[in-house]
């Protein structure tokens, strides 16, 4: 996050605790020094950004919190054909065209070896999620909830059309094609990008790109409910700058569950049949191999040999994975 964003986000007057003085003045110290890289990689590439053609339409992957889009984003960035953008890209998406060679490199050892939230791999050079970046440069984004947990309308700029101004919903759009140039920067392949907030956001997507490609993915509901109670705690253990406890979690989960789901469902029609695929994790997980085959298949990819070739090491590795259990109590059944 740059500095301007930063004094926009505490001017909104998040709660702050005192017990996160150090974690206030990291974000500030850290704020003023993506600002300062920021200008830099403008001077320098700042032209050529502008003049980059994202030529291919984007692949999106859609779906829930929890339901396996990370899985699905990280199998399918194998196939060279498609371009993710990593985690260093999402996470400093200002200036990684100047930095991510070298900076991603120092910094490497600061990352976690896995997600705390479900024990995948952690790497700056992995695929990452857009929608971090579109938090960082816009601030409207669900994610935003990090510094809000007690309340508010947050979560509902997963629906942006309806709940930002002309202006705000202007400068998302810059913002967006912006970032995509810039992880397209000498690479006209085809973006590969995964964000659950983009499930409510079909009609808004299309009249970017007209011709892109969807992929919804969905979970078990009895699954998806805890680990995303689960996923909201523990970012705001993370992120937040407050102890305060994140407020009505069942009800907000239940809500923004049902909201992107009946979203799904009302706008997938507009994209022709051709251009978008849906299936369940649990399959992708008992079968990955013939679930992705039959996408492909679907979409009329050739070269899916290749895929497989690149996949059966990284799935031999990762053979022994589970996803994260979870028990509901009586109440909540």
């Amino acid at each position: 996050m740059g500095l301007k964003m930063w004094l926009r986000l505490l001017r909104l007057r998040p709660p702050m605790h005192l017990s996160h003085t150090g974690r206030i003045a990291g974000v500030t110290a850290a704020a003023c020094g993506n600002s300062l890289l920021h200008v830099l990689e403008n001077a320098v590439y700042g032209r050529r950004i502008e003049r980059v053609q994202i030529v291919q339409p984007p692949l999106f992957l859609l779906g829930h919190w929890r339901s396996g889009t990370t899985l699905l984003h990280n199998l399918l960035a194998h196939d060279p054909r498609f371009l993710a953008p990593t985690q260093y890209q999402v996470s400093f998406p200002g200036h990684f065209l100047l930095t991510e060679r070298w900076l991603s490199r120092m910094t490497a050892s600061l990352l976690p070896a896995q997600r705390p939230l479900d024990a995948m791999a952690l790497r700056w050079d992995l695929p990452g999620e857009d929608e971090l970046a579109l938090l960082l440069t816009t601030l409207s984004s669900p994610y935003l909830r990090a510094a809000f947990p007690e309340g508010g309308d947050v979560d509902r700029l997963d629906d942006l059309r309806r709940n930002l101004s002309p202006e705000e919903l202007a400068r998302w759009k810059q913002a967006f094609l912006r970032f995509l140039k810039k992880v397209s920067f000498g690479q006209p392949k085809t973006l590969l990008l995964k964000s659950p907030a983009h499930t409510g956001r079909i009609p808004l997507l299309l009249e970017l790109f007209p011709e892109a490609t969807f992929v919804y993915i969905v979970r078990n509901p009895y699954e998806v409910f805890p680990s995303t109670r689960y996923l909201y705690r523990t970012l705001s253990e993370s992120n937040s700058l407050t102890r305060t406890e994140p407020a009505n979690v069942d009800e907000r989960v239940f809500s923004v569950y049902r909201r992107l789901y009946d979203a799904y469902h009302l706008h997938r029609a507009l994209v022709p049949a051709a251009r978008r695929y849906e299936l369940r994790l649990e399959e992708l997980v008992a079968d990955p191999i013939d679930t992705l085959e039959r996408l492909y298949n679907h979409f009329g990819l050739d070269g899916f040999e290749v895929l497989r070739v690149r996949l059966e090491p990284y799935l031999a590795t990762h053979r022994e994975y589970r996803t994260n259990a979870y028990t509901l109590d009586q109440s909540t059944h």
